[in-house]
């Protein structure tokens, strides 16, 4: 660990700190129509925005029965912002703790991407979108665990039955959350197996035919979780696409505009926007630098960026805040540091 890591990490908690308590007042308004879907649910055991009428307004199932839960208790309505906060806290915290033990022979380049990642996330504008009682700092602390958990079962010599479990739990809670994760269970999975094959590969090492299915099994287990979580949220809100996304569609509209959309709200995000995506186009390429090729693990680790703002052209979907692209930024970034570590080995 570099000796200056613990000074510089005081100083971020100290900082982040700081604009938790100058930023405090602030709440978004679509974080009291969490907490109304919270306490409706709480009041009548259903997803409902008046009480009467079963609804899908809600972009996260996952955070409205937590809020709900958080009810009983506290009554308060800046209830959804002392929970974004205490998850935003948490993921600094955890990252903290977390870069020191993966990165231990890591080279100097792994630890200045993993300070400026924690950097970012002390920022005014981080405290400003993940504060705000929505919950996107609760999604960012779920993408965390599964990009170190990717990375380091991507580098076992083999993958428990147990870790396949936890696999497909956290891709079951994760798709609760935001149903377009998805697209990151697809994603993780593929990024698992390629690693894990390309493992077999440089070992040499060979493998029956029900170790092979039983590799591809255990590898899926993101997805499978996350088809799983669809299916629930189908069954129980009779679509798996909120009504706030469909009605922020429009298919007609220009490709363009959804492009332009997205190169606005980077901007206009600075350090959470601009700075994070240049901190990944570099880890990206700085993985494929110290592995010297483009494997298919990089290439799947590293598409959710592109597709999600292909699909979101595709569905002339508004974009109306940063927040909507920090996961397709988190874990390929994340996965990066972590594998130029491993590469460094």
């Amino acid at each position: 660990m570099p000796k200056r890591y613990r000074s510089l990490i005081l100083m971020f908690a100290l900082w982040l700190l700081v604009w938790l308590f100058v930023s405090w007042p602030a709440m978004q308004d679509d974080a009291f129509i969490h907490l109304r879907y919270a306490a409706n649910l709480f009041r009548y055991h259903m997803i409902s925005y008046d009480g009467v009428h079963p609804d899908y307004g809600t972009s996260s199932l996952l955070y409205v029965w937590l809020l709900a839960a958080l009810r009983e208790f506290f009554r308060s309505p800046v209830l959804p912002r002392v929970v974004s906060t205490a998850f935003h806290v948490g993921l600094f915290g955890g990252l903290a703790w977390a870069f020191p033990r993966a990165l231990r022979s890591a080279p100097r380049l792994a630890w200045g991407f993993a300070l400026l990642l924690l950097a970012i996330l002390v920022m005014p504008m981080a405290v400003r979108w993940l504060d705000d009682g929505m919950e996107t700092s609760l999604t960012l602390c779920l993408v965390s665990v599964f990009a170190f958990a990717i990375s380091r079962l991507g580098h076992s010599e083999t993958i428990s039955m147990r870790s396949a479990i936890w696999l497909l739990v956290l891709g079951f809670v994760g798709t609760l959350t935001r149903v377009e994760y998805l697209l990151l269970m697809g994603v993780a999975s593929l990024t698992l197996f390629f690693s894990q094959n390309s493992l077999r590969r440089e070992t040499t090492r060979e493998a029956s035919v029900s170790g092979r299915l039983r590799l591809v099994g255990y590898c899926a287990a993101p997805l499978i979780g996350a088809l799983l979580a669809a299916g629930v949220i189908r069954a129980t809100m009779h679509s798996l696409v909120p009504d706030t996304a469909i009605a922020k569609a429009d298919v007609s509209a220009p490709w363009l505009s959804t492009v332009s959309a997205a190169v606005s709200v980077f901007e206009s995000s600075v350090s959470l926007g601009t700075v994070l995506f240049v901190l990944w186009l570099l880890t990206a390429a700085a993985v494929i630098a110290y592995r010297r090729r483009v494997s298919l693990s990089i290439v799947a680790a590293n598409s959710l960026f592109p597709v999600v703002l292909a699909l979101a052209a595709l569905r002339g979907q508004q974009v109306q805040g940063v927040r909507y692209f920090l996961w397709t930024l988190v874990f390929p970034t994340l996965w990066n540091i972590l594998e130029i570590g491993r590469a460094h080995v």
